[in-house]
């Protein structure tokens, strides 16, 4: 169990002691900034007013955030773990949810990714509001924007400017990624503008027009230095040649001497290993461009500074900087995206006001940004979660100006923080009497005073399956792109290049453990205890993913075969699990590409047995309208030969279908071999389904296979089928084919629908709805059920397997329904 340092009781937090004169509080947050950029934490870019701040104050060496922009914001807002508050992983970001703006998506998912700030949280604003104070705030929000009750002024903020979504032109944010004042969105401003100058003198005019002597609470919460890459003209220029002449090496090396001899780094912490080309492999080309780059994302951070620097002054003139505790910190570390070494983005796009394609510095100078820490933003590995933190209050730290603090601390501490520096009652209830979730984190000041060796026992991080856990000086780690946790001792190897856990396994249990626990409790794992979920692999991405199942009797057990996601650079694949009783699965082998036809993946497996042989049937990926059915066998089940023919079929490119062909289902009936597959329209826009077959004796060879018809035999329809049918899987019943298949694609929502045949050629749907439909907000499968597959067990009960989730794809979850047959007709048991 996580334990506090210091007891907080969940009414108030207001020790006499800082609190009898209550302070303006001022919180900047900066977007995507590395932990080494600025030059109190031993950047090269010149920050003049953070660097004076932090001469006054305390500078934080080791204080993380959650790896990522929104729920980094939500856990700084209510000094909850973010998926406490419903933000585990993103927002309803219009780049997010392209597909779900059409529906409501409240209640999106699980209780810990809803995707806003629910109602069993309080934001600091709204417990400043209700101890006296002002609450104002400008800048990007990002924690809820589909609907006024999620956005800033219904969550306690009395004055808002600003973007409500995660990303925006500097230059003339518009649109989704628009303005908005107060509770009115804005049209796009007039040239000239900038983002991190209009939001510093919105935030400055709030404050300005205060007609008492309240004390008021300002986030400023800057979009800078997130892409795209825009900043003025004249701070590029600061910075172009520096760049040019140096390049990341030289830049990476520079900032580590200073770090070191700063003391934010220690003496025994090298350099992460680098994963981009040394700066002289570049051409000169490459090299103008990278540096162009690299200066138009300093000259963002340089802004930053000048408009602290305008608030700074603003204090000062007003005679309440001594009075003012002000933090400065960043949400998460250096971002790569999209993961390109050089950036993302065309080079002309730079500084484009209308720019679509979100410019980006790039892997390498991310990477540099992070010095010396290992890999980027969205990563539990320190470079994702580290931030600088400044803490200045000079009315109240005494001599301890210029210190560094290197005690860990973390987002959830915020809160707690600021309620100790004001006084502020904490609530138990709140929105109408909802309870409101206890806080996690504990106040910084014990850190700052160095009353404590350490502020908690364990500190916990997951995003996107990313999961991390710190205990004293161990730290243990599963990255998504990995299977196996890795555990380092943080305090000697913070650079994270030394894993210990085949050395330490003991350890690594306990945190494995001991995250696990956490993971349950705060919403991290969804609870589905009571649904139906039977089976969901989590070897390939750390989280679980398992999609398109397939069932079959073999050897007194049952085996399952399943698409599961690339792991590195190999492809989709296909997972193979085995049961005894078609509930509880177990992993035990897998299929990924070896064939060249395979190069980009296979998934959507189909199987048969004949002759005591498994048949796999299953689809190439990543081919457009190349896509194909492969053939291979198999007489254990999980090591398989491919048929030298493969593709075994394809139907012809015509006038009712493209050439492609995915979703096997091939079934023995009516004396002969159906193979039932997904294809598309010649334009590329309608999700069919076609039929082929072959002879009884078939070898399943290419040259055995048949289209059936000249035509699709199931299209789309009906509305709830939007423009896609498609994962046809056929059982015989009484001399009757019954087809169930999948409507629309994934998470619009797809449903199952049904159709029958008597001659496997000519289909009739049975109902113009679906016949197991998505699930009700919260339900495991609100988001899908889909991709069927229809399968009768040894007693002759049928079974409908299908996949689905509740998060829009981010976990895939495979399920079971039982089936029933009355007058002839299947039904949900």
């Amino acid at each position: 169990m996580r334990k506090s340092i210091i007891a907080l009781t969940p009414l108030m937090i207001a020790p006499l002691c800082w609190a009898q004169e209550k302070p303006n509080v001022v919180i900047f947050l900066v977007d995507d900034m590395g932990y080494s950029d600025i030059g109190c934490y031993g950047g090269e870019i010149m920050t003049p007013n953070l660097d004076k701040l932090a001469s006054t104050g305390v500078r934080f060496t080791q204080f993380y955030n959650t790896s990522r922009s929104c729920p980094a914001r939500a856990s700084l807002m209510t000094g909850l773990y973010q998926h406490q508050a419903g933000i585990g992983q993103m927002s309803e970001d219009p780049g997010t949810f392209k597909k779900e703006t059409q529906r409501d998506i409240n209640d999106w998912g699980s209780e810990g990714y809803q995707g806003y700030l629910n109602r069993n949280c309080v934001t600091i604003a709204e417990v400043l509001k209700e101890n006296g104070y002002h609450t104002y705030m400008a800048g990007k929000w990002h924690l809820g924007m589909h609907g006024q009750e999620k956005w800033p002024l219904q969550r306690g903020f009395e004055r808002f400017y600003g973007i409500l979504a995660g990303a925006a032109s500097y230059l003339r944010p518009e649109g989704g990624r628009g303005l908005t004042l107060d509770n009115e969105h804005l049209p796009a401003p007039e040239s000239p503008y900038y983002t991190t100058d209009a939001f510093t003198d919105h935030a400055l005019q709030f404050v300005g027009e205060q007609k008492d002597d309240k004390p008021f609470f300002l986030y400023l919460a800057f979009n800078a230095p997130h892409w795209p890459l825009q900043a003025k003209e004249e701070d590029i220029q600061k910075f172009t040649k520096l760049y040019r002449s140096k390049g990341w090496d030289k830049i990476r090396q520079e900032r580590y001497n200073r770090m070191q001899k700063m003391g934010i780094i220690d003496k025994n912490v090298g350099f992460a290993e680098w994963e981009n080309r040394s700066w002289d492999e570049l051409t000169e080309k490459e090299k103008d461009e990278s540096a162009y780059r690299m200066a138009v994302y300093a000259a963002q951070v340089h802004c930053v500074d000048y408009n602290v620097g305008k608030v700074i002054d603003y204090l000062k003139k007003t005679k309440q900087l001594d009075n003012t505790l002000i933090l400065f910190l960043a949400d998460n570390g250096a971002c790569a995206e999209p993961y390109l070494e050089l950036g993302g983005g065309k080079q002309e796009d730079i500084n484009n006001p209308a720019c679509n394609n979100m410019p980006s510095y790039g892997r390498a100078w991310a990477q540099t940004s992070n010095t010396p820490f290992r890999k980027y933003k969205c990563r539990s590995y320190e470079g994702g979660i580290s931030t600088p933190l400044i803490f200045s209050w000079n009315k109240k730290l005494g001599n301890r100006h210029g210190n560094l603090c290197t005690i860990p601390g973390y987002l959830p501490d915020i809160m707690p923080t600021v309620l100790e520096a004001t006084g502020a009652a904490y609530p138990e209830t709140y929105h109408g009497g909802n309870k409101i979730h206890p806080l996690v984190g504990t106040s910084l000041f014990p850190a700052i005073t160095e009353k404590v060796p350490s502020l908690h026992e364990y500190m916990y991080w997951e995003h996107q399956g990313n999961r991390a856990i710190r205990y004293g000086n161990w730290k243990a780690i599963r990255d998504e792109a990995g299977t196996e946790w890795e555990l380092y001792d943080i305090v000697k190897d913070r650079t994270e290049k030394n894993n210990l856990a085949s050395q330490h396994p003991d350890v690594l249990k306990k945190l494995r453990n001991e995250w696990e626990y956490w993971a349950i409790k705060y919403n991290v794992l969804p609870k589905h205890q009571d649904s139906p979920m039977l089976f969901a692999d989590t070897t390939r991405t750390g989280r679980p993913f398992s999609k398109d199942p397939h069932v079959i009797p073999f050897h007194g057990k049952y085996l399952m075969y399943y698409s599961v996601p690339p792991k590195g650079n190999s492809g989709w694949g296909i997972g193979i699990a085995e049961s005894t009783d078609l509930t509880q699965w177990k992993p035990i082998g897998s299929l990924s590409p070896a064939a060249d036809y395979e190069a980009k993946g296979l998934c959507a497996p189909g199987a048969l047995v004949r002759n005591d042989t498994i048949h796999l049937f299953y689809q190439t990926y990543g081919n457009d309208k190349k896509d194909a059915i492969c053939h291979a066998w198999s007489v254990d089940g999980v090591n398989f030969t491919r048929n030298a023919t493969n593709p075994i079929f394809a139907p012809k490119a015509g006038d009712w279908n493209c050439g492609r062909a995915i979703d096997a289902e091939v079934i023995f009936a009516k004396g002969k071999y159906f193979l039932y597959y997904a294809t598309r329209t010649p334009d590329y826009v309608k999700q069919i389904v076609g039929v082929a077959t072959a002879p009884a004796g078939t070898n399943f060879n290419r040259e055995t296979w048949t289209e059936a018809c000249d035509r699709a035999i199931l299209v789309p329809e009906w509305p709830w089928e939007e423009t896609c049918i498609e994962a046809p899987s056929v059982v015989e019943m009484n001399g009757t084919l019954y087809m169930f298949y999948a409507g629309a694609y994934n998470n619009r929502p797809q449903q199952i629908g049904l159709a029958t045949s008597t001659d496997g050629i000519h289909w009739r749907k049975v109902s113009n709805k679906p016949f197991l439909a998505n699930g009700d907000p919260g339900a495991w499968n609100y988001c899908e059920s889909g991709h069927p597959h229809i399968f009768k067990d040894k007693d002759g009960q049928t079974y409908l397997f299908y996949q689905g989730n509740e998060d829009f794809g981010r976990t895939w979850f495979l399920s079971q329904r039982k089936i029933i047959w009355r007058d002839g007709f299947p039904q949900l048991k």
